[in-house]
C-alpha cells in the first residue's frame, strides 16, 4: 500500500514555520525569501504563519490578492519576534488594484520596524483586516513628507487592537485612511508619532456619506506630532 506524506500545507487551515523555509533570526540574514515561501504555502487555503522568537531582517512581503484570504501571521510577542524591514520603499503589501482584494488576514504579536520606508503597510482593497498586539517603534523616520506608517485605501472593516506606535516613529503620517474607507477601529492603543510625525491619524479622501461613517477610537492615547494629533477631512 502507498503511502503519502502530508505537509501542513496540504491541509486546510494549514500552519507554516518561517524557519522550516530557511529563515534565520539572527538580525543579520536576509529572510524575504524564506518568509515569502511561508506565506505563499498557504495560499488558497489559509493558515498560520508561525514567527518563533528572533530578530528577523527582510525588505518585503507582499499579499495582494484574494489567494491570500485567511492568513494569519503570527509571532511569540512584540518583545520576542522581530521583523526588522529594511527597505526605503514599501514593507507589507496587502491587496493590490481590483479586481485584486485581501480579506480577513492578520498580523499579531509582534514588533514590526521599518526605519527607512516610504510605507510600513500599503493597504488597497481590503476588508476584515485585523492589527493586533503590535509594536513599531521605528518607522518612515528618512520617508520625508509622504512617508507612511499605515495607508489604507478603499478598506472596510481593519480593526486595531493594542497597537503601540511611538517611541522614535517619524512617519510623516502614522495612519492615513482615505478613498472611501470606513469602519475602521482603534481599540486599547497607543498611538504617539515621533518629532517628525505631522499627523498620527489622519481620516481623508471619500465623499463624507460614506468615508469613515462609522470610523471608532475608543480608549487610545493618541499625540505627538507638529500638527493635529487626529485630521479628519473629506473631498
Amino acid at each position: 500500500m502507498a503511502l503519502t506524506k502530508v505537509s501542513y500545507s496540504m491541509i486546510a487551515g494549514g500552519f507554516a514555520n518561517v524557519l522550516d523555509f530557511g529563515a534565520v533570526g539572527d538580525g543579520i540574514t536576509n529572510n524575504t525569501t524564506a518568509f515569502q515561501a511561508a506565506v505563499d504555502s498557504l495560499k488558497n487555503i489559509g493558515g498560520t504563519v508561525l514567527i518563533p522568537s528572533g530578530t528577523f531582517s527582510l525588505t518585503s512581503l507582499s499579499m495582494p490578492d484574494e489567494t491570500y484570504n485567511g492568513i494569519r501571521v503570527v509571532g511569540m510577542s512584540a518583545q520576542l519576534t522581530i521583523l526588522n524591514f529594511t527597505t526605503t520603499g514599501t514593507a507589507i503589501t496587502l491587496g493590490a488594484a481590483l479586481p485584486k482584494y485581501i480579506q480577513n488576514v492578520s498580523f499579531e504579536n509582534m514588533l514590526i520596524d521599518a526605519p527607512n520606508s516610504n510605507k510600513m503597510f500599503d493597504i488597497l482593497n481590503g476588508s476584515q483586516l485585523s492589527f493586533r498586539k503590535l509594536r513599531h517603534t521605528s518607522v518612515g523616520n528618512t520617508g520625508g513628507a509622504t512617508s507612511k506608517g499605515y495607508h489604507l485605501r478603499r478598506t472596510m472593516a481593519t480593526f486595531f487592537e493594542e497597537v503601540s506606535y511611538g517611541g522614535s516613529t517619524n512617519a510623516y503620517r502614522g495612519f492615513l485612511i482615505e478613498q472611501d474607507s470606513d469602519a475602521t477601529t482603534f481599540l486599547h492603543c497607543y498611538l504617539k508619532g515621533g518629532a517628525s510625525a505631522y499627523n498620527t491619524i489622519e481620516f481623508t479622501g471619500g465623499t463624507s456619506s460614506i468615508a469613515h461613517a462609522v470610523t471608532t477610537v475608543q480608549d487610545c492615547i493618541i499625540g505627538g506630532g507638529t500638527n493635529a494629533s487626529v485630521a479628519v477631512a473629506t473631498d
